[in-house]
C-alpha cells in the first residue's frame, strides 16, 4: 500500500519562524493538521501565506493547552478516519532540510520491525549513510504507522508534555519494535528559549524552561523508572539527579520566575516519588 503520510504540529505561543519551519516539509506531506494549544491570534496570516497548500491543511484543537500526548492522539485518531496510514508528529520549532530524502528513506524500509523512524537532527552537514537504529529518538519529526496504535496504544496523555517520546520509545522496545534513523536529510530543532552564558573559560546553557514544563519532566521521570525499570541504570538514576540539582543552581542564578520554578521541580519530584497523579497547578 501507497503510503499517505499525515502530519501534525503542536501550536502553543508559536514565533514568526512556524511558517519557515511548515514550508520546509509541507510538500513532502499528504495531510497537515495545525493543532492549538493556545488561541492562534495569526490563523488568518497562517491560512494566506500558505494558501497554495489549503487543500492539504486542517486546523484542529480549540485553543486550550490540552497537551502534546492528546494533541498528537487526537490528530492519529482523525488521520486515520480520513483514510492516512502514517503520522508524523513536529514540534512548532522544528525545521526540515531535505525533508524529500527523509520520505524517500521512508517509503523504501522493508523491516516489519521497524516502527518508528526518525531524522538526523542538529547535525553540521547533510549526511549520506546506513540507517541504524537508535535506543531513543525524540517524536519531533518521528513517522509511525498509523495501525501501530492498535496494538501498543497511544502516547500518554497523563504525562502531558515530559517524557512521551521515552515512554513511547521504551514501549515499542517491549512490544519488540525497533526506532531507525535515518541520514539523507537534517532537522533542526530546538526547545524553549535555550541561551547561553559564560563565566571565564566555562560555557553553561540555560534551558529557561516554563514551569509546567519543569514538573512534568521531573515527575514523568519516577513513573518511568517505575514502569522501566530495566531501562535505567543506577548511574542513569544519580546523573538525572545531579542534573535537577545544576538546573535549580541555574535557575537561582540566571532565570526569571526562579521561585515558580524551583517550587515546580521539587513538587514535580515529591508527586513523582510518592506517585501522586495530580497535574501541575501554579
Amino acid at each position: 500500500m501507497k503510503m499517505k503520510l499525515a502530519a501534525v504540529v503542536v501550536l502553543y505561543h508559536p514565533d514568526d519562524q512556524l511558517l519557515r519551519n511548515i514550508r520546509s516539509y509541507i510538500g513532502g506531506v499528504d495531510l497537515l493538521m495545525l493543532w492549538e494549544n493556545s488561541p492562534l491570534a495569526d490563523k488568518e496570516k497562517i491560512q494566506n501565506e500558505l494558501a497554495e497548500y489549503s487543500g492539504k491543511i486542517v486546523f484542529l484543537g480549540n485553543g486550550q493547552n490540552a497537551g502534546l500526548g492528546k494533541a498528537y492522539n487526537e490528530a492519529a485518531r482523525y488521520a486515520k478516519s480520513a483514510g492516512y496510514t502514517h503520522l508524523m508528529t513536529m514540534d512548532q520549532d522544528s525545521c526540515f532540510v531535505q525533508f524529500e530524502g527523509f520520505r524517500e528513506n521512508i517509503e523504501k524500509e522493508t523491516d516489519p520491525k521497524v516502527k518508528m523512524q526518525a531524522p538526523f537532527f542538529n547535525q553540521d552537514k547533510i549526511y549520506d549513510e546506513p540507517p541504524f537504529e537508535v535506543r531513543l529518538a525524540i517524536n519531533s519529526g518521528a513517522v509511525f504507522p498509523l495501525d501501530l496504535f492498535d496494538e501498543t496504544g497511544f502516547f500518554r496523555e497523563d504525562f502531558f508534555i515530559g517524557g512521551i517520546d521515552v515512554e513511547f520509545n521504551h514501549r515499542l522496545r517491549k512490544f519488540g519494535y525497533k526506532c531507525v534513523r535515518y541520514s539523507n536529510c537534517n532537522m533542526y530543532h530546538t526547545v524553549g528559549s535555550c541561551r547561553y552564558i559564560t563565566m571565564g573559560r566555562l560555557k553553561f546553557e540555560v534551558t529557561d524552561y516554563s514551569p509546567a514544563r519543569r514538573f512534568y519532566c521531573v515527575k514523568n521521570e519516577f513513573a518511568l523508572y517505575r514502569e522501566y525499570p530495566n531501562e535505567y541504570s543506577f548511574r542513569d538514576r544519580w546523573k538525572f539527579f545531579l542534573y535537577q540539582v545544576k538546573d535549580i543552581v541555574k535557575i537561582l542564578w540566571k532565570e526569571s520566575n526562579k521561585k515558580q520554578k524551583v517550587n515546580a521541580i521539587l513538587r514535580g519530584a515529591w508527586y513523582g516519588f510518592r506517585s501522586i497523579d495530580k497535574p501541575y497547578s501554579s
